[in-house]
């Protein structure tokens, strides 16, 4: 019988880094998402819910003629399997 994985849906946070800088209008566009400028890059770092948003969000970034340097999960949220080796230890 198959569980319901309670991680399932929580939002994987990424850092994006992209070449150029971008201001405060494009906001709007990948909503929250935190900017932080590096000289003459741009680095965004937010949750992403699921694969299909992350694609989008690269997807308009391509479609912005942007160049991607970076892509960084920064925690991937835990999977049944872990949390039941987590609690066997």
């Amino acid at each position: 019988m198959n569980r319901p994985d309670p991680q399932q849906g929580k939002p994987t946070r990424y850092q994006i880094t992209i070449k150029g800088v971008l201001d405060d209008q494009w906001r709007e566009l990948l909503e929250d998402m935190t900017f932080t400028h590096n000289g003459h890059n741009t680095t965004m770092t937010g949750p992403v819910r699921d694969q299909a948003e992350l694609h989008g969000m690269l997807a308009r970034l391509r479609d912005l003629n942007l160049t991607l340097l970076s892509l960084q999960c920064l925690e991937l949220p835990q999977t049944s399997n872990e949390n039941m080796n987590d609690k066997q230890n």
